[in-house]
């Protein structure tokens, strides 16, 4: 009980930051993507991998994106006693659906930085590995 509010503040600020990275992406050349129209939820993977951005990294960042969106629903719901059938739908599930897409998110950051092809030389490295363990233990 006493750690929901922290909870979902902190899964609140994850959230946010999650969105902006996505943000960033879907509007990282916005001139050549839609005339300068900035997006907010969605553009083409095709006119993203056109500036250069592999998929790895699109594919990636959706997944960091719906995982904490699914652990938000998650962290709400878990505010109120709920029959078994909803804990499970609105509580159980998503954190479990969270935590995979978490994880295959790390795991295009380890395709991105080069892990399986590269020696632990700089320190992205490392942060593509932490992430992605860390995305295995949320699942």
């Amino acid at each position: 009980e006493l750690t929901k509010v922290p909870n979902l503040v902190g899964g609140t600020f994850f959230l946010g930051g999650i969105y902006l990275a996505w943000f960033q992406l879907i509007n990282i050349d916005s001139d050549k993507l839609n005339d300068n129209n900035v997006h907010y939820l969605w553009v083409s993977i095709d006119a993203v991998t056109d500036t250069g951005i592999e998929n790895a990294s699109y594919v990636g960042s959706l997944m960091y994106l719906l995982g904490a969106v699914l652990y938000s629903i998650a962290q709400v719901a878990d505010f109120w006693e709920l029959a078994p059938l909803w804990h499970n739908r609105l509580i159980d599930w998503p954190l479990i659906f969270g935590g995979f897409l978490f994880f295959t998110g790390g795991l295009c950051e380890l395709k991105i930085n080069k892990v399986f092809t590269s020696a632990p030389t700089c320190l992205v490295w490392w942060v593509s590995v932490l992430n992605c363990y860390g995305g295995l233990t949320f699942w």
